[in-house]
């Protein structure tokens, strides 16, 4: 068996790993590079291997860095059957829906050519099987995988791979502790050969998740105090249920008087009802003596999902909070409103994902003023928050304990920046690990 790393090596983003084995090959995740997204020259690159010579396709996850190159790989000659959890698939769905629309404007504004067609998505969702966790599935000859619940949002899965006497886990993206949402993340199986793990926060602590909500509740009423207008970019998967739980929370149990929240991301609003679709697959942990069956609204939300009425929030008067996306600011309907609202002091812009290199978000973040959005350029002087235990991605701590507890024989490390990889390849040896590897992008790697 070898693997080929052709995605989020180099990087955070862009998962896709080529498992070859003697029966066929198998291909774990086919991601977007989402730095410039569709502009990007990374997505518009050959994939590094012949896409017809795919004969499986294992999705872990529903987010677009883990899942949207499938169209460009059914452009270019592939035609196998997917394989994920039903929630994922219908997450996927919605996601390469929104995916090709916003490609169509880029394109045009990069002045390059479409990535892929409708077409190409509608013969994606046609592939797709389902897979229920724990069941092993054999995808190809004497070639098996079992899905595992990593934690991290609705449907995801790291997948273990069983061919050819090797035992090899990849990871996807492990979830963060204590999800008010989520069940928490499976054990890693035992006598595992390879585990290939994510490493986004491989040199990252986060705060304890408890404190996150009292946190959100001091900056919402800082700027609401102010009478000025709170900006939450946020994913549209996890982060979006996670935050409009812990409103309702605020709002509902605490009193905490909110006129007008919006929520203006139809591909938000779109994943919020399939949360509400797979409710059994969620651990909803209320507060005791608190129940909400209603658990994603409250007094003053109000969902916001045709252009006509995002183009009202302009108009509603002050203190707004506003939750748009896309997370990391570089498309959607947040750039809008970043336009509008990011010069005046009285305003906020909360952060609560993770924002890759080369992204409007990591530029704000990182303190860049002005910055550059659609044709504008902008004054970066709201106020600035990020509260990092809002990740649904792992923190060192919780990678570190996750891969001691299987004791895999080896761990490669993926799916990280540099920084990252290092500091955190150097902390598991100092735990009592192998010394991890880290390939570069197009490398590959024998199991024995």
């Amino acid at each position: 068996m070898r693997i080929g790393f052709f995605g989020a090596a180099n990087g955070v983003t862009g998962s896709c790993y080529l498992v070859e084995t003697s029966s066929g090959n198998l291909l774990i995740d086919c991601g977007l590079f989402q730095e410039n997204r569709m502009c990007s020259t990374a997505n518009a690159a050959d994939f590094g291997f012949d896409p017809s010579s795919v004969n499986a396709i294992c999705i872990t996850h529903a987010h677009v860095d883990h899942h949207g190159r499938l169209p460009r790989l059914f452009a270019q000659g592939a035609w196998a059957p997917i394989f994920s959890t039903a929630p994922t698939r219908d997450l996927c769905e919605l996601i390469l829906e929104d995916a090709f629309t916003i490609m169509q404007e880029e394109v045009e504004r990069c002045h390059v050519e479409p990535l892929y067609r409708e077409e190409d998505v509608e013969r994606v969702l046609r592939q797709w099987r389902t897979v229920a966790y724990r069941d092993a599935v054999e995808v190809l000859d004497g070639v098996r995988i079992t899905l595992f619940n990593s934690g991290h949002i609705l449907g995801s899965a790291f997948v273990l791979v069983e061919a050819e006497g090797q035992r090899v886990v990849f990871s996807g993206d492990v979830g963060n502790d204590d999800v008010p949402i989520l069940p928490a993340t499976d054990a890693l199986p035992m006598k595992l050969d390879v585990v290939v793990c994510e490493s986004t926060y491989g040199n990252r602590l986060h705060s304890p998740t408890k404190d996150r909500l009292q946190k959100l509740k001091a900056f919402v009423s800082r700027v609401v105090s102010r009478k000025g207008v709170l900006m939450i970019p946020a994913f549209s998967v996890e982060r979006t249920q996670e935050l409009l739980f812990d409103l309702n929370l605020l709002v509902e149990r605490d009193g905490l008087e909110l006129d007008r929240v919006y929520l203006d991301s139809p591909l938000g609003i779109g994943a919020t009802h399939l949360y509400e679709k797979y409710r059994e697959e969620l651990d909803l942990k209320f507060p005791p003596g608190f129940s909400d069956d209603d658990f994603f609204q409250f007094r003053g939300l109000e969902i916001t999902e045709t252009v006509q009425e995002s183009k009202r929030i302009n108009d509603a008067p002050t203190p707004k909070v506003i939750i748009a996306g896309a997370g990391m600011m570089d498309a959607g309907r947040i750039q809008h409103h970043l336009v509008r609202y990011l010069d005046d002091a009285n305003n906020g812009l909360l952060i609560i994902g993770y924002q890759a290199e080369g992204t409007l978000g990591r530029q704000i973040q990182d303190g860049e003023s002005p910055v550059y959005i659609m044709d504008y350029s902008v004054d970066v002087r709201c106020e600035i928050e990020k509260i990092d235990s809002y990740s649904a991605h792992a923190d060192f701590d919780k990678l570190t304990r996750w891969l001691k507890e299987g004791r895999p024989k080896k761990v490669v490390l993926t799916h990280g920046d540099t920084g990252a990889k290092t500091a955190f390849q150097e902390h598991l040896e100092r735990q009592g690990l192998a010394r991890p590897e880290t390939p570069s992008q197009g490398d590959w790697i024998t199991i024995q």
